[in-house]
């Protein structure tokens, strides 16, 4: 019996260094694995480059597509590091932040600038992080002991994920058939339409007694899901460290797709960018009809092309636009609630 045991383990152990599963061992036999932890390749990327990194972009996969070269440009040539994450919210940019600070100071430098995107209509729903082995945090992020991130990784039995990567396709099958143009964005979108979705609604009768049609269903919104409060909190504590260090913060409510828009309760999705621009100025790009009205500038339901994060950036830092596109994105801080207030 303990020779089996024995075997099994070795087994297993062997399995993930050789398959390597979530891209942390460096083997590679079967090429980059379609399920990496990407949250661990960004940590290695940063730490290639540290000591000429003055920026740090936070995102989810959708950040992918904004453009670094074009932002550092525009910010006096602050060279920018990336963490745009499959699934990344709060719950994964604050810890990050937290370290990169410490690394800074530890190396007798200062991080500059944060640009942050948030996805409006993520806030609240069950972060991606820790989720799986895919998500873990590194432990100099998370603060896990480095004996179990690592014990984790070898020893799980994840036969799924051990044939997705042999095959070279990803776990979410939804998500791997989508365009190749946008590897990170269609490695996610499956999981954000997972997480994203509410829960199925029982049908309900209308006022003449017949059974509600999709249409009458209530739509979902942000204000009511369980880790909201939660993450209107951390990014109180994102807001106060920028702050504390001196690091200069632009956050971006990036523009949502029609899988989001067609589901969530409008009132309600503009409360929580009101909520947000109360505690950080916020360049809001939401509803932004310029991007909404064109469905070809989409990868999916939740992802949108390179050329509207071109815009965004223009949008942001004061270039020039397409006549069209002149009031694409607003601009909104507390300093401005209040003075609309007082107005009112």
């Amino acid at each position: 019996m303990i020779s089996v045991v024995a075997a099994l383990f070795i087994t297993v152990v062997g399995a993930n260094l050789v398959i390597d599963p979530q891209a942390v061992f460096g083997t590679g036999l079967f090429g980059h694995a379609k399920n990496a932890n990407d949250r661990y390749e960004r940590l290695l990327a940063y730490r290639a480059k540290a000591g000429a990194i003055d920026g740090v972009l936070f995102g989810s996969s959708r950040s992918q597509v904004i453009p670094l070269d074009e932002v550092s440009r525009r910010m006096d040539g602050a060279r920018f590091a990336s963490f745009a994450v499959v699934g990344g919210m709060l719950s994964d940019h604050l810890p990050t932040l937290e370290f990169i600070v410490r690394d800074k100071a530890r190396r007798g430098e200062r991080l500059k600038a944060v640009l942050l995107q948030l996805d409006i209509d993520a806030l609240g729903n069950r972060p991606f992080t820790e989720q799986g082995l895919q998500y873990m945090l590194p432990p100099e992020i998370s603060g896990e002991g480095r004996i179990r991130f690592w014990w984790k990784l070898l020893t799980s039995i994840q036969f799924k994920a051990w044939k997705s990567t042999i095959r070279g396709v990803s776990t979410h099958t939804q998500a791997a058939t989508g365009t190749g143009l946008f590897p990170l964005a269609a490695r996610s979108a499956a999981m954000l339409a997972g997480l994203a979705a509410p829960a199925p609604a029982h049908a309900q009768a209308s006022p003449a007694g017949r059974p509600a049609t999709p249409a009458q269903k209530p739509r979902e919104r942000i204000t009511q899901r369980a880790d909201f409060p939660r993450q209107l909190a951390l990014l109180q504590q994102l807001v106060a460290l920028c702050r504390q260090n001196d690091i200069r913060l632009i956050a971006i409510a990036a523009p949502i797709g029609r899988a989001s828009s067609d589901r969530l309760d409008n009132a309600d999705l503009v409360d929580v960018v009101e909520r947000v621009s109360t505690i950080v100025p916020l360049w809001d790009f939401t509803l932004a009809r310029q991007a909404n009205d064109h469905p070809e500038f989409w990868s999916d339901g939740f992802h949108f092309a390179p050329n509207i994060a071109a815009m965004m950036v223009d949008r942001i830092f004061g270039g020039s636009l397409p006549p069209e596109w002149a009031d694409f994105g607003t601009f909104r801080s507390p300093v401005r609630q209040s003075e609309h207030l007082s107005r009112n």
